[in-house]
């Protein structure tokens, strides 16, 4: 059954990412693995998920995408310093 797209306003709400270089034929292994990366993460620093998972992709077939793991958290949280090569943020 087809639905028609809907738009829905949604209040503010911080989450973390954890940022990777893709490309389309990375895509689907790298990004599997970003959240259980970003889950160790929120474990680790004591944040408290607020939401399901998601994804966030951007990019052209032509240059280097970027994905990201992302998880909403109840409160944002002063960014600590990367423990990894990977870069990890809360917006």
């Amino acid at each position: 059954m087809q639905t028609d797209p809907e738009i829905v306003q949604r209040a503010e709400q911080p989450y973390v990412a954890i940022k990777a270089s893709v490309t389309m034929e990375t895509i689907g292994t790298v990004l599997p693995q970003l959240h259980p990366e970003m889950f160790a993460w929120l474990d680790a620093h004591g944040v408290r998920p607020a939401g399901a998972p998601f994804s966030k992709y951007k990019g052209t077939r032509r240059v280097r995408e970027a994905a990201w793991g992302n998880g909403p958290v109840e409160k944002p949280k002063p960014r600590p310093r990367p423990t990894s090569s990977r870069d990890c943020a809360e917006a």
